[in-house]
């Protein structure tokens, strides 16, 4: 069963294998998202995300992105949204950003935004865990040199030398 709601905030009746119907597919809460006072509620940042298209090139992301910004002016909450938009759109097609220098611009500027508020601090890891290249090769790093220093048989100089490499 559908678990969104209709105009009328009645329960949707229609019966799908996954939590939300299409219709209502924007009434999905962003996962570890909160929204601190004064920043849009995930309806509305989903409401953005659902008109765009779900598999996209780097061109494509870059227009998307340039044609939200149009949305940007003075007020605040224009400002939150485009950018609770743009790292929803730039998780979404993760794969594309890992490898694209430009889109990592927009990545880290989402990051360096996301950092100025600490109720986001959850939300901001999970984006960088998931969009951010640097972060993701630094965690790598580390999980291999845990798993390089329990082993007895080789000596610091030739751990560093391997984690030189990956």
């Amino acid at each position: 069963m559908c678990k969104g709601l209709t105009h009328q905030g009645l329960p949707c009746k229609r019966r799908r294998h996954s939590e939300y119907c299409r219709l209502h597919l924007d009434q999905t809460p962003i996962a570890l998202y909160t929204p601190p006072d004064g920043w849009p509620s995930s309806q509305a940042v989903n409401v953005k995300v659902s008109k765009i298209p779900t598999l996209l090139t780097v061109g494509m992301i870059t227009a998307h992105i340039r044609m939200l910004s149009l949305l940007v002016g003075n007020n605040v909450m224009f400002n939150r949204l485009f950018v609770i938009t743009v790292v929803e759109l730039l998780k979404r097609n993760a794969e594309v950003c890992l490898s694209d220098p430009d889109l990592q611009r927009f990545v880290s500027v989402a990051v360096s935004k996301l950092e100025e508020v600490p109720e986001l601090a959850e939300y901001t890891e999970d984006f960088k865990r998931r969009c951010m290249a640097s972060h993701r090769a630094a965690a790598r790093k580390r999980l291999l040199s845990f798993y390089f220093k329990r082993c007895e048989d080789l000596c610091d100089d030739v751990i560093e030398k391997v984690l030189s490499f990956v």
